[in-house]
This record gives structure tokens, C-alpha cells and sequence, in this order.
């Protein structure tokens, strides 16, 4: 997914006219997003681009199966487990912090 966002990044500020203004519509039209930071700020990316593994313009735009409803979920997932991680690594940290164990 990061590497993918990285390529929608590429096109957007390294690329041609002809990429970003490709990759600007593609982003227009889409539905569900991605949200993630750059120098600060927030992007927003579709779902159905970043879900799929080392994805390109030139591979999305031929591909017949791309669909959000099989990335959603699969990126939905990352997201719950990633904020369960998060709320572990507060619970450790206050622990060491105060030695009490606190349970979410």
C-alpha cells in the first residue's frame, strides 16, 4: 500500500502533465479514500488504486478486476490493526509510567 502511495505521489509531483492530470481524474472519481501525510498535509488516495499490489496507472487502467469492494475491507482490516497497536503501545508506555497495567 505505502509503495503505491508513493506512485500516486510520483505522478502527482514528478510526473508529466499527462500522468498527473491522469492520476487528478482517477482521484476525482473516486469513492472511498485513503487518507495519509505528506510534509504535514493530508492526501487523500482511492481505495481501489492503493489495495492492489504495486500498482500502476498503465496496470489499473487495463485491468478488468479492480474493484473497492474487495479493497476496502482487505485496507479496513490494516487500519483496525494498526489502531490496535497504537492503543497497546499507550497501555505499555503508562504502564511504565505509572506500573500499573491498564487493559483496553
Amino acid at each position: 500500500m505505502i509503495k503505491n502511495l508513493d506512485s500516486i505521489e510520483g505522478y502527482l509531483s514528478n510526473g508529466s502533465d499527462e500522468l498527473y492530470d491522469a492520476m487528478a481524474h482517477f482521484i476525482a472519481r473516486g469513492r472511498v479514500f485513503v487518507s495519509y501525510k505528506v510534509n504535514g498535509e493530508y492526501h487523500f488516495a482511492p481505495s481501489r488504486f492503493v489495495g492492489y499490489k504495486d500498482n500502476t496507472l498503465v496496470k489499473h487502467q487495463n485491468s478488468q478486476e479492480k474493484d473497492g469492494k474487495k479493497t476496502t475491507p482487505a485496507i479496513s482490516h490494516i487500519d483496525k490493526q494498526t489502531d490496535a497497536l497504537k492503543r497497546l503501545k499507550r497501555s505499555l508506555i503508562n504502564e511504565v509510567i505509572t506500573g500499573q497495567r491498564n487493559v483496553e
